[in-house]
């Protein structure tokens, strides 16, 4: 789990209390974000019974629940509500086009979280969304390694 080493006198900035500051926009859909990625990879680990291939996708999962755990937290700590994150339906069909799109969202999600560090103010989430923006580009590598390297994983 990560670890907290902020001051809520630091949370709590003027930057961070108003609530028209586009970073409450944006954690909201870093929330949604890392929801859908975790029912994504439920979905996609019960496609494959390739066992690297699943283990992996349940390692990502995990990690994914952690970046939820941290938004959740952060969005809780400046608004004192909890943002209940949008469920949504996926229906993959097959392995091969679920790691491609796993690939592109991954990819998508790193960008967002890079752009919203770049406006963000405070170091610390400057620093958490840049952290966690580098663990999805590892994501997204491994949707790679397994694009190319594990043929009839079907």
């Amino acid at each position: 789990m990560y670890q907290h080493y902020f001051h809520d006198y630091e949370l709590k900035s003027n930057y961070l209390q108003d609530q028209s500051n586009p970073v409450h926009q944006d954690l909201k859909e870093a929330i949604d974000s890392e929801y859908k990625a975790i029912c994504f990879y439920n979905e996609l680990a019960l496609l494959t019974s390739n066992n690297e291939l699943q283990e992996r996708i349940i390692s990502i999962r995990n990690e994914e629940q952690l970046h939820l755990n941290e938004f959740s937290n952060f969005h809780f700590k400046l608004t004192n509500n909890v943002y209940q994150p949008k469920q949504t339906e996926l229906g993959l069909l097959n392995l091969t086009d679920a790691i491609h799109t796993a690939f592109q969202l991954e990819q998508q999600s790193a960008k967002a979280y890079l752009n919203i560090a770049d406006r963000i103010k405070n170091p610390y989430f400057k620093d958490r969304f840049k952290r966690i923006a580098s663990d999805e580009l590892r994501h997204a590598n491994w949707m790679l390694y397994f694009l190319t390297n594990i043929k009839g994983a079907d």
